[in-house]
């Protein structure tokens, strides 16, 4: 009585199937961990470049946008100090104190995300010392039209002060940097920590499918081995051979439906052995027979003479009808070259287009980047107007008045400049787009030459197949000759099929005996003569 089975056999005779799928199902639970452990990880990588966007870029939105606010509240004072139009100081005056509303609550607005605060509070309070001297100092001498104390008390309180205040807006800027640098750091090791995981699970996984695939593999060919054994026994005809397996799964099984299996054949073999009388009379009954069958293929023979002799006419016509098919396939060689060729040229077509739409692309880009350029001209310019008219306007008075001159002149010139470098900066974009251009029609040129050349190789490849209609009629009038000599081919088989008929009546008979000689010498031959038992 066999001994108690241990667990680790009682999970090896699990079946096949289930073996199996459980290594299987190790690496897809593996996968699916390593799955979620990657959506989750990602997940959170989403999560930190929302959050950098919520707290990184927004912020430095909001920053650029106060910067500019300041800028234009400077900007409108000059305007308001260089106007003598009692109706324009005070638009500029309105426009000032709208700035000044925008840029404290731009402040307010960045204050509660901002990366250090106390930047914040600085740039207010250093900005609260501005707006009190615009309001007891700047603007006062503005609308006194002192030019020359405007110009005396900006340069020696006014622009420290607003410089100062910008100094904090650029620092609170560096703060921004450096705390989005430390943002991505984080996010760094966020990503090498889940990595290492993932790499780690992967590892784990494999190693754990591995061992229990090797070993499902190890039982099962352990199995196959013995059962591979007692085949080969079985096929060198020895059938005293024996299997042992302890396998209880699919495989053990079959090893042992095979040992069945022999002993039955064992069984049969000894029966066989009492077919050898019967073989001997059935011998000679299919003697007699192939007596009959001899004659009728002497007549057959006779009609294959004649089918033999139409079948050389049939030859020759064949004959033709290769050559002329040698000739069709030489010009089909010569149509299939032509048409690599043109379709290699086609490609170069294909890849000069793609060219000359890149350099066209280029144009674009620098046509849009002078039509910024002219933008910022166009700005200046109306600044340059609007200064040289009160320019015009200062000089036209003289005297005491004329002492604005000098400032207006001032900014003028640093107008001027502004315009020269942009003008400067139109002339070099210009002149890419002209050296574009140039690369973009000798592209065009060179696609024009190779569409020629595609026309010249299609021209080959016309004539090629002209030349193939002509062939191709030779091959049909060949084919005629050979129907003809199909239907003389016709006319002789159906005195063979005749012989044929006398050979079929012997045919059947011969063919009862031989049944019973076939039984039983495949059961002599096959179990008798090479098992044993």
């Amino acid at each position: 009585m066999p001994g108690a089975r241990t667990p680790l056999q009682r999970v090896l005779d699990l079946p096949v199937l289930v073996k199996i799928l459980a290594a299987v199902s190790v690496a897809v639970l593996v996968s699916v961990v390593v799955g979620t452990v990657g959506l989750v990880k990602l997940s959170a990588t989403a999560g930190q470049v929302q959050a950098m966007y919520e707290v990184q870029v927004k912020p430095l939105g909001v920053l650029a946008q106060a910067e500019r606010e300041a800028m234009q509240v400077r900007l409108d004072l000059y305007k308001h100090a260089t106007t003598s139009d009692p109706a324009g100081k005070a638009a500029f005056e309105a426009a000032i104190g709208q700035d000044e509303t925008t840029l404290a609550a731009l402040a307010a607005r960045y204050r509660p995300t901002a990366a250090d605060p106390t930047k914040v509070d600085a740039f207010t309070a250093d900005w609260r010392t501005v707006h009190q001297l615009m309001t007891s100092t700047m603007l006062p001498l503005s609308r006194a039209n002192d030019l020359a104390g405007f110009q005396q008390a900006r340069d020696k309180e006014f622009s420290p002060a607003a410089q100062k205040a910008l100094g904090d807006l650029d620092a609170a800027f560096a703060a921004e940097s450096a705390q989005s640098a430390g943002r991505a750091t984080s996010a760094q090791r966020d990503f090498s920590s889940a990595r290492t995981l993932m790499v780690a699970l992967l590892v784990l996984g494999a190693a754990l499918a591995l061992g229990l695939g090797v070993l499902v593999a190890r039982r099962i060919v352990s199995t196959l081995g013995a059962v591979a054994g007692m085949t080969a026994a079985l096929a060198r005809g020895d059938l005293t051979a024996r299997v042992e397996v302890d396998s209880r799964d699919e495989v053990g099984t079959m090893a042992s439906d095979l040992g069945g299996a022999v002993e039955s054949l064992r069984t049969t073999v000894r029966a066989l052995e009492e077919n050898a009388v019967v073989l001997a009379g059935s011998s000679q009954e299919l003697s007699a027979t192939s007596t009959q069958i001899a004659a009728a293929a002497e007549e057959a023979s006779a009609q294959a003479g004649a089918v033999s002799a139409t079948a050389q006419q049939v030859g020759a016509n064949i004959a033709t009808v290769a050559a002329s098919s040698e000739e069709m396939g030489a010009s089909i060689r010569e149509i299939s070259g032509n048409s690599t060729e043109a379709a290699r040229v086609a490609a170069e077509a294909v890849a000069l287009a793609s060219s000359t739409g890149v350099t066209m692309a280029r144009l674009g880009e620098s046509s849009a980047e002078i039509g910024s350029v002219v933008k910022v001209i166009n700005t200046i310019a109306e600044q340059t107007n609007l200064l040289a008219l009160n320019a015009t306007i200062e000089a036209a008075r003289a005297g005491a008045a004329g002492k604005g001159f000098a400032v207006v002149a001032g900014e003028v010139k640093d107008l001027a400049q502004e315009t020269a470098r942009a003008t400067d900066d139109i002339a070099r974009r210009v002149e890419a787009i002209q050296l574009d251009t140039v690369g973009a029609q000798r592209a065009i040129e060179q696609i024009a030459e190779v569409i020629g050349r595609i026309n010249d190789y299609q021209t080959t490849i016309a004539s090629a197949v002209e030349e193939q209609t002509a062939t191709t009629g030779e091959v049909v009038r060949n084919v005629s000759d050979a129907a003809t000599g199909a239907g003389q081919i016709t006319d002789n088989v159906t005195g063979v099929a005749e012989a044929a008929q006398t050979t079929a009546a012997a045919v059947t008979q011969a063919q009862a005996a031989a049944n019973d000689l076939a039984r039983m010498s495949s059961e002599l031959q096959q179990i008798v003569g090479r098992f044993t038992v």
